[in-house]
């Protein structure tokens, strides 16, 4: 089953309209219609607040089967990445790692806190979409900044 149909029925299930759906994700509607007729795909933290509200496994809103866990790595296994056991070990850490980038970049050139906030928006697509091409093109902007940055260390080393 699709996302779309797993978050229609879950929203009928929940006797929500899509409307009070959309208020309590603090939404449009136009995007739990979107949601619905599979035509976009949320990001982590919307499926991790729609998980919340119908009280889901993120694997299980998304379809996810998991059937084996190996005990040696909680987030490898058969073609799947078990995106709870990866938040719930890492939800701690993610408050201090925001700020220690903070506080890194607090010094740096205005050149370099351009490069680090496009590489992060290249993460956060990444994450986000499933079209080759766009996925394609995020790849080839990466590989074109990280070169900039790596030329530029050599240059600066010489």
């Amino acid at each position: 089953m699709e996302f779309g149909q797993r978050l229609k029925e879950l929203r009928k299930q929940f006797d929500m309209t899509q409307e009070e759906l959309a208020q309590a994700l603090e939404m449009s509607k136009s995007n739990i219609s979107k949601y619905e007729r599979n035509e976009l795909e949320p990001s982590l933290s919307t499926l991790v607040n729609i998980s919340r509200l119908f009280k889901i496994d993120i694997n299980s809103l998304l379809g996810i089967k998991v059937d084996v866990i190996d005990p040696r790595n909680d987030y490898k296994f058969e073609g799947t990445l078990n995106v709870s056991a990866i938040e719930a070990t890492y939800e701690r850490y993610i408050d201090q790692f925001a700020e220690l980038q903070k506080t890194r970049l607090k010094d740096k050139s205005p050149i370099i806190k351009a490069l680090y906030a496009v590489i992060i928006q290249n993460i956060e697509d990444l994450l986000n979409t499933s079209s080759v091409k766009e996925l394609t093109e995020i790849n080839k902007l990466t590989e074109e900044i990280w070169l900039k940055v790596i030329s530029q260390r050599m240059d600066n080393n010489k």
